[in-house]
């Protein structure tokens, strides 16, 4: 394995152990913890796409439609409660998963455009 290589599997290691254990300690100390104070704006029509088909702000028949959210991340999420079930863990778990790929993306980004050095740093 190449140094480029061991690099990139610490720091995607690394990256993965740390949002891991933060998750796990937060959701074991109080599961309502995770949610920020949007997270209904998102999660909300997520439940509507599931249960209805409709992107609205909640999943009641007479809900208007949703305008200040664009459905991205509300689709994710709904894709995972169809998945998985209406689990707040799911969604969190796959987000982890997508943070630290992220990592290793911005670190072979920059080991492209600069130096080993920079890489680890920006993806630090």
């Amino acid at each position: 394995m190449t140094k480029k290589w061991h690099r990139l599997l610490v720091l995607v290691t690394v990256s993965l152990v740390v949002k891991a254990a933060v998750f796990a300690f937060v959701w074991s100390a109080d599961p309502d913890r995770v949610l920020a104070g949007d997270s209904f704006t998102y999660e909300n029509p997520a439940r509507a796409l599931v249960e209805r088909g409709a992107f609205s702000r909640d999943s009641a028949a007479d809900a208007p439609p949703e305008t200040l959210r664009t459905p991205g991340y509300p689709a994710f999420i709904a894709s995972l409660y169809a998945l998985f079930g209406p689990r707040r863990e799911a969604v969190i778990v796959a987000q982890i998963l997508v943070g630290t790929a992220s990592v290793a993306l911005v670190y072979l980004l920059a080991l492209e455009l600069w130096s080993a050095r920079v890489a680890l740093l920006v993806a630090g």
